[in-house]
């Protein structure tokens, strides 16, 4: 029996879905190019699933960001 705190979001069960949907599209294609986006797909979808998804906030954006990206020197 599924314990109430086991059921997923309806939002995550989409991403799985979604996840599963790309798995199977992978596998049935040929093209190597094709295979891969498949699969870069699923993981993406997966890690929302998962909690993984990176969403950085404006702050972290700009600590990635190398000294005086902004500034353009002619």
């Amino acid at each position: 029996m599924t314990k109430p705190e086991d059921k997923m979001d309806p939002e995550q069960e989409y991403f799985e879905k979604r996840a599963e949907a790309e798995l199977e599209l992978a596998q049935s294609a040929t093209h190597p190019g094709v295979v891969k986006a498949h699969y870069q797909l699923a993981g993406l979808y997966l890690d929302i699933v998962h909690g993984e998804a990176e969403n950085p906030t404006s702050e972290d954006r700009d600590k990635e960001e190398p000294e005086g990206a902004d500034s353009i020197e002619d």
